[in-house]
């Protein structure tokens, strides 16, 4: 299990790409409690991804400090008690961080290449409104409209022109 355990990560972070990117197309589309929805997963699954790597990194970096601390105090000690060689020995090496594995590093860039496809092709093909469910469900109305010819006398040839009445075509048929 321990291999695959830096996949996951990726495979989480990718997630938290994606439910960001969501994020900030709800509150495009103006629905800020679906954003905030998103965003709480987006913050779950960033930790998820970069929680136990930075803590490591973190115990691991404070390891180093209390070392070189303690290495300080005892030459410190022993230049009091009169041995001057110890305090100006040259500091220890520090350890070496882990290794990254190449394997995760190629899943890590094709998993930020997904994401950015998809965040390219969601723009691409413009932000759609989100749909309404209910638009399907409610009947259409319809407006009758129709045209009445005009004849104009004040020049030598007639001429059509098409008016709407909203009021004659709503209430009387012919």
């Amino acid at each position: 299990m321990r291999f695959a355990v830096p996949y996951l990560r990726v495979l989480a972070g990718m997630f938290a790409g994606v439910t960001m990117w969501l994020a900030i197309v709800e509150i495009v589309n103006g629905n800020v409690p679906e954003a905030l929805i998103q965003l709480l997963f987006t913050v779950g699954l960033g930790y998820l991804a970069v929680g136990k790597p930075l803590r490591d990194r973190r115990a691991r970096i404070k390891a180093e400090e209390d070392a070189l601390a303690a290495r300080a105090e005892a030459g410190h000690r022993a230049f009091l008690a009169g041995d001057p060689s110890a305090a100006f020995a040259p500091p220890p090496e520090p350890p070496q961080p882990p290794r990254i594995r190449r394997g995760v590093v190629i899943a890590a860039m094709i998993a930020a290449a997904f994401v950015l496809i998809g965040i390219i092709g969601d723009l691409s093909d413009g932000l759609d409104a989100p749909s309404d469910d209910n638009a399907t469900t409610t009947p259409q109305t319809s407006t009758e409209v129709t045209a009445t010819p005009t004849v104009s006398t004040a020049t030598s040839a007639p001429t059509t022109a098409a008016t709407v009445t909203p009021s004659a075509s709503m209430g009387t048929q012919r």
